[in-house]
């Protein structure tokens, strides 16, 4: 069994610390296996994943993995409830960024969490989800088309 643990368990939301030495804690405590956790990067201008240039903070991070020997097993992309934010085109390109950043990583999981809302049934809710997440694969396919899809 491998132990994996999110970087977010040091995540700082004043974006102070760089997430190189947030990696750097985790490797210190003994985890060689990470969760990078995209939706943490994603809810202030001052985050470098929701700025340009994002994609050199992605390199950072993954030599900052490389040089430590840590591999980066599964991620969190970002998620909204679409519910209660239907025409979300920002959200939507931070989705893309986190699948796009996955990649990047070497990651071959991305969770998505679904999105729910108490005016709706579970059924409904269920087909909703589906609806929303299914041309997902086939868009990541487009352009990483090695990368598996679990649908």
């Amino acid at each position: 069994m491998q132990v994996v643990t999110s970087i977010n368990c040091f995540f700082d939301s004043k974006f102070e610390t760089p997430v190189e030495a947030q990696i750097t804690r985790l490797y210190d405590a003994g985890f060689r296996a990470l969760d990078m956790n995209f939706w943490d990067w994603c809810h202030d201008p001052a985050s470098p994943f929701v700025r340009p240039g994002w994609e050199d903070w992605v390199r950072r991070i993954a030599d900052t993995a490389a040089r430590l020997d840590i591999r980066f097993v599964q991620a969190h992309a970002h998620v909204y409830n679409f519910y209660r934010e239907p025409d979300a085109p920002v959200k939507y390109e931070l989705l893309e960024r986190s699948l796009r950043g996955a990649a990047m990583l070497g990651i071959p999981w991305v969770v998505f969490h679904p999105s729910r809302t108490p005016e709706v049934d579970e059924e409904r809710a269920l087909s909703d989800n589906v609806a929303y997440f299914r041309p997902w694969p086939a868009w990541h396919r487009s352009w990483a088309p090695a990368s598996r899809w679990r649908t």
